[in-house]
C-alpha cells in the first residue's frame, strides 16, 4: 500500500511538474493538456475544463463522446481568477459503480490550481495582443492621416500661388477631391465599427439580386482596378440570386474585398468575382493570384487592426479595419465569411455567404 501511494506521489509530482513548464511556454497548451491528465491521474474515463466564458477543453480515452446513461460519478471542481469564478475542472466515470473519493477531490484540487493561472494568463496575453494591435493602429491612423493631409496642404498652397496655370489649377483641385475621398472613407470606417460594436448600425433590408451588387461594386472600383491593369473575371449566374440585405452595406463589403484584392495583386494580376447558388445558401467569392496569407495568419485575418505586410502593397496603405467590417456586416445579414489561401505568393480566396431570399406565401 505505501509503494503505491508512494508511485502515485510519483506520478502526480511529475504530472505537476510538466504541466508548469507547458503552463511557462504556452498557458493555452497547457489548458489542453491538463484534461488528459487529470483523466489518467484520476482513472477517469473523461475529464475536461471548462472556463466561464464558453471555453472548454477535454480529454475522452474512448474517443466516443460521455454517455449520460453510463456515467457512474463526476466530480467537479471550481477555480477562480482573484475571487471571481473562473472555471472548472472536472472528471467523469462511466463505470456505475464507481465513485470518485477524497484523494481525486484533493488531486483535482491541487490542478485548479494550475488551471487557474493557465487561464489568467492566457487572458493577459490576448488583452496585451489586443493592445498592441489599438497601438499599432493609433500609429497607423496617424500615418493615414499625415499623408493627405500633406497633400492637402501642398495643393492649397499651389492654388494660393500667384499666376498659377489653369492645368495645375485643375490637377490641384483633383489632387484636394480625392484626399477628402481618401479621408472621408477613413472616419466611414471608424464610425461604421463604432455603430457594429454598439449594436447602433442599421441595415434598411429588402430582396437584393447579389448580381447587382457585383455589377454596382466593381462599376464603382473600375478606376482603380484600370490604375493597376488587372484582369478581372465576372462569373454570374444566368437566374437572380436574391437575398435578404441592405444594398448599400453588401457593396460595401464586396467594395472592401475588391479593393483587397486590388492592393494585394501585382499590377496586371487576376481578379475573380463569383456569385453562385447552392441550396438555401448564396455565395459570392472574390479570389486573386496576388501575395497570399500566411497560414499562421488566416485565422486572425478578420480581427480589427490586423494587417498584413507585402512587398506588392499598394501605397494607400490602410487602417486593417476593411475585413473586420467585412465579417461584422456579413453577420448582421446572418451570414459568414472565410478566407482560404495556398500561402503566401499564391493568391486568395474571399467567400461571403448568406441566406437566400425566401419569398412570402
Amino acid at each position: 500500500m505505501d509503494h503505491q501511494h508512494s508511485r502515485a506521489a510519483e506520478d502526480t509530482q511529475q504530472a505537476v511538474a510538466m504541466l508548469a513548464a507547458a503552463l511557462a511556454e504556452n498557458p493555452r497548451r497547457m489548458l489542453q493538456r491538463l484534461p488528459d491528465v487529470a483523466r489518467q491521474l484520476c482513472r477517469a474515463d473523461a475529464a475536461g475544463v471548462s472556463l466561464v466564458d464558453g471555453v472548454t477543453f477535454t480529454s475522452n480515452e474512448t474517443g466516443d463522446g460521455v454517455s449520460e446513461a453510463a456515467a457512474g460519478d463526476c466530480l467537479v471542481v471550481p477555480f477562480h481568477d482573484h475571487g471571481r469564478a473562473a472555471g472548472t475542472l472536472w472528471i467523469v466515470s462511466q463505470d456505475a459503480g464507481r465513485r470518485f473519493d477524497a484523494e481525486e477531490a484533493r488531486l483535482l484540487g491541487v490542478l485548479t490550481h494550475l488551471a487557474s493561472a493557465a487561464a489568467q494568463l492566457w487572458r493577459a496575453n490576448q488583452a496585451a495582443g489586443t493592445i498592441q494591435r489599438k497601438d499599432e493602429f493609433i500609429a497607423i491612423l496617424g500615418h493615414e492621416l499625415r499623408n493627405p493631409l500633406s497633400a492637402l496642404t501642398m495643393s492649397s498652397a499651389a492654388l494660393k500661388s500667384p499666376g498659377v496655370r489653369n492645368d495645375d489649377r485643375q490637377l490641384a483641385t483633383a489632387m484636394i477631391d480625392r484626399q477628402i475621398h481618401h479621408i472621408t472613407r477613413l472616419v466611414d470606417d471608424l464610425l461604421d465599427m463604432t455603430r457594429i460594436e454598439n449594436g447602433k448600425l442599421r441595415l434598411d433590408v429588402r430582396a437584393v439580386d447579389l448580381r447587382d451588387i457585383v455589377r454596382n461594386t466593381l462599376e464603382s472600383r473600375r478606376p482603380e482596378v484600370e490604375r493597376r491593369k488587372h484582369h478581372v473575371t465576372v462569373e454570374v449566374a444566368s437566374e437572380p440570386v436574391l437575398v435578404n440585405g441592405d444594398p448599400v452595406r453588401l457593396v460595401q463589403v464586396l467594395s472592401n474585398l475588391v479593393d483587397n484584392a486590388v492592393k494585394y495583386t501585382p499590377e496586371a494580376g487576376h481578379i475573380t468575382v463569383a456569385v453562385s447558388a447552392e441550396g438555401n445558401e448564396a455565395t459570392v467569392a472574390v479570389q486573386d493570384d496576388g501575395d497570399g496569407i500566411p497560414p499562421d495568419r488566416v485565422g486572425s485575418i478578420f480581427e480589427p487592426f490586423v494587417q498584413l505586410s507585402h512587398p506588392h502593397r499598394d501605397a494607400r496603405g490602410g487602417m486593417g479595419l476593411g475585413l473586420a467590417l467585412v465579417r461584422r456586416i456579413t453577420e448582421l445579414h446572418g451570414g459568414r465569411v472565410d478566407a482560404s489561401s495556398a500561402g503566401e505568393g499564391r493568391g486568395s480566396r474571399f467567400a461571403v455567404h448568406l441566406p437566400m431570399h425566401v419569398a412570402p406565401n
